[in-house]
C-alpha cells in the first residue's frame, strides 16, 4: 500500500468506527500535548481533543508515537514546537510531511498489519470505550482489498447505453 492508501484506509475506519458515537469527518493528525513526543491521532471534528492511535497486542496496548530514527525529522519537530509550542495538532498532509515521517508511519502500520494477533484501536480520555480500528485477527492481504475496493469506488462510473454483443 501506498503512503496515500494507508491514510485513506485509517480515515475510513475512524469514519466507520466514530459513527455510534456520532463523531463525523475525521483526519489524520500529529498530536503533540506538552511533552516533546509526538503522537498519531485521528480529529473528529465534534470532539476538541483527538483520539490517539494505539497499538493492540494481546491484553498489551501502546500509543503510537512518531519517532524516525532520523536527523531530519529531528530538525523538523524542533522547527514545529519552536513554531507551536509543546501543545498542538498538526493535520496530517502528505504533501507536508518529511518524508522520513511519511515512510516510518506508513511501515509501521504495514508492519503491525502484517503481525499475527496486532491491531490498532482509538483511545480517548473523554470517552467510556475505544474505537477499534483494525482488530488483531485482521491480516495485512485484508487491509490490501478493502483499501483497493474503495479505490474502487471513487472511479467514475461508467454509463452503459448498450450492453455490448459478444
Amino acid at each position: 500500500m501506498t503512503d496515500e492508501q494507508i491514510v485513506q484506509f485509517i480515515v475510513h475506519r475512524a469514519q466507520i468506527s466514530g459513527q455510534p458515537q456520532q463523531l463525523h469527518n475525521p483526519k489524520l493528525v500529529i498530536y503533540c500535548h506538552h511533552t516533546s513526543s509526538l503522537y498519531l491521532g485521528i480529529k473528529y471534528e465534534d470532539c476538541t481533543d483527538p483520539f490517539l492511535v494505539r497499538f493492540i497486542n494481546g491484553s498489551s496496548r501502546g500509543l503510537f508515537k512518531v519517532k524516525p530514527q532520523d536527523a531530519a525529522f529531528e530538525i523538523w519537530r524542533q522547527q514545529l514546537y519552536r513554531a507551536n509550542g509543546f501543545g498542538f495538532t498538526l493535520d496530517y498532509i502528505l504533501s507536508e510531511l518529511p518524508p522520513c515521517v511519511k515512510h516510518f508511519v506508513s511501515y509501521a502500520i504495514i508492519e503491525a498489519l502484517k503481525t499475527k494477533g496486532m491491531g490498532f484501536d482509538l483511545f480517548n480520555l473523554s470517552f467510556i470505550s475505544d474505537l477499534e480500528l483494525v482488530r488483531p485477527e485482521e491480516s495485512y492481504e485484508e487491509a490490501v482489498i478493502e483499501t483497493d475496493l474503495a479505490d474502487f469506488s471513487f472511479d467514475s462510473p461508467a454509463e452503459l447505453t448498450e450492453v455490448p454483443s459478444l
